[in-house]
């Protein structure tokens, strides 16, 4: 199970209307764990993510499932402290390389 908010940003001068997306839960049984399921979730929620242009996603993961989002592209913006860790997945527009 997943669930994905959007939010709107309002336009203002110079700066165009934008929406991201809020992953509110992710949820995956016991049972299926370490199968590939969530894997296939995130795959699915990345990817309706880019048809509808949004400029980010972010999501507050547990500790669990830190590395299943970073593997999916998600990052930690700036210097994160404290126990309450953000991340963010930049938009296809606004994705920097990795290689290197």
């Amino acid at each position: 199970m997943v669930s994905l908010f959007e939010y709107r940003r309002m336009p203002r001068p110079g700066c165009p209307d934008s929406r991201w997306g809020y992953i509110g839960n992710m949820f995956v049984h016991d049972h299926f764990r370490n199968c590939g399921v969530g894997s296939a979730l995130l795959a699915a929620l990345i990817a309706t993510a880019d048809e509808r242009n949004y400029a980010r996603l972010v999501v507050a993961p547990s500790a669990k499932a830190l590395s299943l989002f970073r593997r999916g592209g998600f990052t930690i913006p700036g210097d994160a402290t404290g126990p309450d860790v953000l991340l963010v997945r930049p938009g296809p527009h606004t994705q920097q390389s990795t290689a290197g």
